[in-house]
């Protein structure tokens, strides 16, 4: 039996004891000094707390097995009850916490001979209603499993971050550690481990060199059943993994920082107001090494008694460890960890400084989201309506991201994103991402991503779908990177009013189209024009698109053939570069597709990149392949204006010994009334081939203009 399903019977018996605790022996019982809970002398009665009893903590206390099935236990302001087994238990009808529980540090630095790691300290609670008070904590902070010390090494527990020569990783649980970087050496950041539905284990500790400050080390356990009553969060339940000092920090340490820990909590309703609950990574030290990672959080309420009860407003941390100030290398953070719950009610909408990976549900519709120096992510396929706005910001050294994933949906008022990101990832079938925002979008210093799902006959031309019902601003650096599905090419339409795209700022999809061929395989790249494999002593020729790709050395007729029209929709994306059996290095791949169909104003002085790429293309050791050929560009509006927007669809470049470049892509801008003068410049420039590998062929560039409405054409 493993530790949850044996929480789960001590929780039944627990309730049955709960129930048959009668009233007529119950008396008051107070502590008189400080002192162990089975002392006689800790108590001013001289006796142990009996079934039925009413207790109240007035000074340091510790529990070492469980307690008798008390009517109530409160413990008061600035006084601690510390749990130090995994025996001790706290059996009570009522809980108030006033000051602090909290248990002692797990001591395993090994497994057991079942290859486990098992903890030997947690908080325990079996209660039918439980009060953090506003001056009250339930605290596991740095007591999980520990950080690496004195020795160079691992830290300890399931997810230890490792080491290399001068720098420890950050410790894993429900979000890996951050690595940590020396130079050249990398150690490895702590695995994940466990349920996000029933954390039973610790936090793990970060991995460390000979010499400096301890690592840090991981949260503790904190378990809670309630399931007959109510959870009241008006203060703070913690299980953060080793927060290093300012000291440490800045110091000579060279550590990686602890996981978060577990918070399991299993009750009827869930109630708070300005509580907190936080499983976040520890931070890394000064020299080098990684933060720790996220843990786990998981809250079961009965849905029906919550749907009666008033909106908790308690804030979740769940976020990976940061940096510290001014680190002196490159040290990574830690990712966030789990947050489970059952009952979207329970969630907050505001997250600041932590976040985490929401899991347990598919569909979310709060009535605003804001998301400040935190990092949300749905790694599962959820439908999120927010009717009203939600913002996505940094104002500090911690990144602000919202994350979607396995083809969501995401619908809004206005979004606005200002130095952070929102991402919607595919999956690998049919069903499309989605962004609808009734109101504004706007970008300041931020990023959007948006991948493509595959397209057939019963989907739309389209994989995945922006659709902006107001304006459509991009300012301060701001890039929008649309992604086309690699090997089928469906792309990202966007479905705007009004666009505008300030100097710096802009849509780049390099790169984001067809892949090229795969390493040391002799295949064509995918895409309509994908480049041929080279065989024997003749070297794969690139992709083509608007214009051929490149021959091959040796290898005629090897290049991507032309497809699409110049002056014509549809627009497609990119095809990859072939590849040849000896090639150590993918082929180019094809640039993507940015598609922007607007029914206002496009203003356009920055950017839209849609090229190929081939990465490290002239490395001796990535051989043989052709370039990607450039993507397509296809913008519709009713009036275009701008004077210094660029547009680039270029072939890239083949791959050392003889690979062919990419050819041209293909850019249409169709407007009603075009007011730029001809001031935007573009290019569709081919790839050069490279040790007897051709250049691709130029691609295509055509404006238009659209009818008016009520424009007659007459046809002869």
């Amino acid at each position: 039996m493993n530790a949850t399903q044996w929480g789960k019977v001590v929780g039944i018996i627990g309730a049955v004891w709960l129930l048959a605790a009668g009233p007529a022996v119950a008396a008051t019982i107070t502590t008189a000094q400080a002192g162990d809970w089975s002392n006689t002398t800790t108590w001013v009665s001289a006796s142990i707390p009996q079934d039925g009893d009413t207790v109240i903590v007035n000074h340091n206390i510790t529990l070492t097995n469980g307690t008798a099935s008390l009517a109530a236990y409160t413990i008061n302001a600035g006084k601690t009850n510390t749990f130090c087994t995994t025996n001790a238990i706290l059996y009570a009808q009522q809980v108030n916490v006033y000051g602090t529980l909290t248990h002692t540090n797990n001591t395993a630095t090994s497994t057991n001979a079942f290859g486990q790691w098992v903890p030997n300290g947690r908080v325990f609670i079996i209660c039918s209603n439980l009060l953090v008070d506003a001056t009250g904590r339930i605290k596991a902070d740095a007591v999980g499993y520990a950080g690496r010390f004195g020795s160079a090494g691992s830290g300890y527990g399931p997810g230890g971050g490792t080491n290399a020569p001068g720098t420890g990783a950050g410790g894993g649980y429900g979000g890996p550690g951050g690595a940590g970087w020396n130079g050249g050496n990398k150690s490895l950041g702590g695995v994940t481990y466990g349920s996000a539905s029933a954390p039973d284990q610790p936090g793990s500790g970060g991995g460390n060199t000979a010499t400096g400050d301890p690592a840090g080390a991981g949260g503790g356990l904190i378990w809670i059943q309630a399931t007959q009553g109510t959870v009241t969060v008006n203060g703070q339940i913690t299980a953060d993994g080793g927060l290093l000092s300012t000291a440490e920090q800045l110091g000579t340490g060279k550590g990686g920082g602890g996981s978060g820990g577990g918070i399991s909590i299993a009750c009827r309703v869930f109630a708070g107001s300005n509580g907190l609950v936080s499983a976040a990574g520890g931070l890394s030290q000064k020299w080098w090494p990684g933060a720790g990672g996220g843990g786990r959080i998981a809250i079961t309420v009965d849905t029906n008694a919550q749907a009666g009860a008033s909106t908790p407003i308690v804030a979740f941390r769940c976020g990976g460890g940061s940096l510290p100030p001014n680190p002196l290398e490159g040290g990574e953070p830690g990712v966030p960890g789990t947050i489970y719950v059952n009952d979207t009610r329970i969630l907050p909408t505001t997250w600041l400084n932590g976040g985490g990976e929401l899991q347990g549900f598919s569909a979310w519709a709060p009535a605003q989201l804001a998301i400040t120096n935190s990092q949300l992510s749905f790694l599962t396929r959820v439908q999120l309506s927010v009717s009203g706005n939600i913002a996505v910001g940094s104002t500090g050294t911690r990144s602000a991201a919202l994350t979607l994933t396995n083809a969501s949906s995401l619908t809004c008022g206005n979004l606005a994103i200002s130095n952070g990101s929102v991402a919607l990832w595919r999956d690998v079938g049919a069903t499309m991402p989605t962004l609808m925002v009734t109101g504004d979008l706007s970008l300041n210093t931020g990023m959007l991503y948006v991948s493509a799902a595959l397209t057939n006959a019963a989907t739309p031309a389209y994989g995945a779908l922006v659709s902006v019902a107001g304006t459509t601003s991009l300012t301060n650096g701001s890039v929008v990177y649309p992604f086309s599905n690699p090997t089928n090419g469906g792309s990202v339409c966007f479905s705007l009013k009004d666009l505008t795209i300030a100097f710096g700022s802009g849509f780049n999809a390099d790169g984001n189209g067809y892949w090229g061929a795969p390493p040391s395989t002799s295949t064509n790249g995918f895409g309509p024009g994908g480049g041929k494999f080279g065989l024997f002593s003749s070297y794969a020729g690139g992709g083509g698109h608007g214009g051929l790709g490149g021959d091959g050395g040796g290898a005629l007729l090897s290049g991507g053939g032309i497809y699409g029209a110049s002056n014509a929709p549809p627009v497609f994306a990119g095809s990859g570069g072939g590849n040849k059996h000896d090639g150590n290095g993918r082929a180019g791949d094809g640039g993507g597709l940015i598609w922007i169909e607007s029914d206002g104003t496009v203003t356009l002085n920055g950017y839209l990149k849609a090229s190929g790429v081939t990465t490290n293309a002239t490395d001796a050791t990535y051989q043989r392949g052709g370039g990607g050929s450039g993507g397509g560009i296809y913008v519709t509006s009713r009036r275009l204006q701008g004077s210094t927007g660029t547009l680039t669809a270029n072939g890239s470049i083949g791959r050392r010994w003889g690979g062919g470049g990419g050819g041209g892509g293909r850019i249409q801008v169709w407007s009603k009334n075009d007011l730029t003068g001809g001031a935007l410049a573009t290019s569709v420039l081919p790839g050069a081939g490279t040790e007897g590998g051709s250049i691709g062929a130029v691609g295509t560039v055509h404006y238009g203009t659209i009818p008016l409405s009520g424009t007659t054409v007459s046809i002869r």
